[in-house]
């Protein structure tokens, strides 16, 4: 069982970690801050924790936190991602009415801190490989079904298209054929007037 030394909480954004330590053995918040949301300054931050006695806590957030699980695993932390529903709820049994991104990271140092929460255990390389195979094949099919969608707007506009240009085509030739403007008799069809 681990049982680290600091907890760290980390609120994701698509710009912006706010972070929060919380020091077990003092039993208090002891720093809080951000950074950017960049391989860069995450590996920065890091660096400034011991990978033995430090346990990361954030909640997974899609595309805006695979860089935070990426630099977790690369620098061996053991992290531990927490639902955004769970967070909630004990952000609201603290008490705690407005959640801001640095109270969102103090609440998840708490939690990180008090809870048993479990560790995350990362995948294989087959299911890593898998799921980005799966996530290409959604994009592909959005994408098919965006054509398909582009290709029947299209064709509904040539219909339309080709029935105003049939009624267009029609009007234009009762518009100038010249039997209806000097009648039967004077228009002969190899001639034209007569």
């Amino acid at each position: 069982m681990f049982n680290p030394k600091l907890v760290v909480g980390i609120d994701v954004s698509k710009s912006d970690l706010d972070f929060a330590d919380f020091c077990k053995t003092d039993h208090k918040i002891t720093k809080e801050g951000d950074t950017k949301n960049e391989i860069k300054k995450i590996e920065k931050l890091l660096k400034g924790y011991d990978p033995l006695t430090t346990l990361i806590v954030f909640e997974p957030t899609g595309s805006y936190s695979d860089k935070l699980l990426h630099s977790c695993e690369k620098m061996g932390f053991k992290f531990s991602l927490v639902s955004p529903r769970a967070s909630n709820y004990y952000t609201k049994a603290l008490g705690i009415s407005t959640k801001t991104d640095a109270q969102a990271a103090r609440t998840l140092a708490l939690m990180g801190a008090t809870q048993s929460l479990a560790l995350y255990q990362p995948s294989s390389k087959e299911n890593k490989e898998r799921k980005r195979l799966m996530n290409h094949l959604c994009y592909l099919e959005k994408e098919k079904q965006a054509l398909l969608n582009k290709i029947h707007a299209e064709e509904q506009l040539v219909k339309t298209s080709k029935t105003l240009l049939k009624s267009l085509n029609r009007r234009l030739k009762q518009t100038i054929n010249p039997s209806c403007i000097c009648g039967p008799q004077l228009f002969h069809p190899v001639l034209g007037l007569v």
